[in-house]
């Protein structure tokens, strides 16, 4: 837990040092390698069930309309995708 706090503010720090590009595609990894994560978690325990996708894809259909209505900053852009997908879950949950 240490280490992944630690890494996470690396990130948080080289956000305002690199390049637009570099933050785009680290982001980019960042969200397909946790789809990617969580796939393989789904897989090992034998519950594969591609559901999740919908939440993913929400995230991302949110993301690029705001990046559409004007918004380009990436943290925003991915709370907001993270907030929509949480309440699409929680509406579709109850």
């Amino acid at each position: 837990v240490v280490g992944l706090t630690i890494a996470f503010l690396v990130l948080l720090a080289l956000n305002f040092v690199l390049a637009e590009w570099m933050r785009f595609i680290g982001l980019q990894s960042l969200a397909r390698g946790a789809v990617a994560l969580g796939l393989l978690v789904l897989w090992r325990s034998g519950l594969v069930s591609f559901g999740h996708a919908l939440y993913f894809g929400f995230g991302a259909y949110t993301a690029v309309m705001l990046s559409l209505a004007g918004f380009t900053d990436a943290f925003v852009l991915v709370f907001a995708a993270t907030v929509m997908s949480g309440l699409l879950a929680f509406v579709l949950g109850f």
